[in-house]
């Protein structure tokens, strides 16, 4: 799923839901924290083409935590864009199985 499909969506849930824009913006920041492993921010396009490494590090529990310790919101944002990548295949880029 891109990231704007995640931003947008966090955003609208942000203020749906608790009615701040402050709010909106930290659960749209949190949102963003799951795709840091992602080529297009730390890794070079073509290093790990094949065997990218990606939802491996920042879509857990553990992540959740940690950003929760940051702000409530900002942990609604790393739910949010792991469960919005529940409903993608592989293919689209959202979580994998763990059957190859």
């Amino acid at each position: 799923m891109q990231l704007t499909t995640h931003a947008v969506f966090a955003f609208a849930i942000g203020l749906i839901f608790f009615a701040s824009p402050t709010a909106a913006l930290l659960v749209t920041l949190g949102t963003l924290v799951n795709d840091l492993d992602r080529e297009y921010w730390f890794v070079r396009e073509n290093k790990y083409r094949d065997e990218q490494p990606h939802r491996a590090r920042f879509h857990n529990v553990f992540v959740m935590a940690a950003g929760y310790l940051l702000s409530p919101f900002f942990a609604v944002g790393i739910f949010l864009h792991s469960l919005l990548d529940s409903f993608t295949t592989v293919k689209d880029r959202g979580c994998e199985g763990s059957i190859h």
